[in-house]
C-alpha cells in the first residue's frame, strides 16, 4: 500500500519531497535526550551498550516505539534494519524492520546516511541529527534522529541503535 502511495505522489504534479539534514551537538528533543543519557549511564555502569541487556529496558519502554536496532552488512557498505519500532512507520510509511537502508533512501539520502552510520561505527561516538522533509514551502516532517553506538547480543560486532523523535 505504502509503495502505491509513493508511485501515485511520485507522478502527481505535486512538488517533490526534499530531505534536509543538520547536526546538532545536543538534543532539542526530549525523548531524544532521555535515550541518550539512559545510553550514556549503560556506558557508564557497564562500559558498553549492549543489544538484549541494555534495550529492551523498562527505563526507556515508552521509547520504544521511536528505536531502530541496526546492523551493518557488506563490510559496512550498508546496514540492515533488525528490530524497527511501530512509530518509524510514520517516517516510512510501512513497517522498515528487515529491509536495507539502501532500499528506504534516494541514493544521494542513503549516501548521507550511509556516511553518518559508519563514522559512529568508526568513531565509537552518538551523532545527533535534525532532518526536515519539505514538499515545496510546506514542511511535512521533522524530526531528530540519535545514533548510538551499540553491541550485537553477543558482544562481538558493533551495531548502531537509532531514535528517531518527532517534533509534533
Amino acid at each position: 500500500m505504502a509503495y502505491l502511495l509513493r508511485k501515485y505522489i511520485e507522478n502527481s504534479v505535486l512538488p517533490p519531497l526534499v530531505n534536509s539534514y543538520r547536526r546538532v551537538d545536543t538534543p532539542q528533543h526530549g525523548d531524544a535526550a532521555i535515550l541518550l543519557d539512559y545510553w550514556r549511564s549503560c556506558i557508564a555502569k557497564a562500559g558498553g551498550f549492549v543489544v538484549g541487556r541494555d534495550i529492551p529496558n523498562r527505563a526507556i519502554a515508552r521509547l520504544l516505539r521511536n528505536i531502530i536496532v541496526t546492523e551493518p552488512v557488506g563490510g559496512s557498505a550498508d546496514f540492515h534494519m533488525r528490530l524497527a519500532g511501530s512509530g518509524i512507520r510514520r517516517r516510512f510509511g510501512e513497517e522498515i524492520g528487515g529491509h536495507l537502508l539502501s532500499s528506504l533512501f534516494s541514493a544521494a539520502d542513503f549516501a548521507h546516511h550511509l556516511a553518518l552510520s559508519n563514522e559512529v561505527l568508526r568513531d565509537g561516538r552518538p551523532l545527533i541529527v535534525d532532518s526536515r522533509t519539505r514538499r515545496g514551502a510546506i514542511e511535512e516532517l521533522h524530526l531528530e534522529v540519535v545514533l548510538l553506538p551499540a553491541k550485537s547480543p553477543d558482544g562481538k560486532h558493533d551495531w548502531i541503535l537509532v531514535g528517531m523523535f518527532y517534533f509534533v
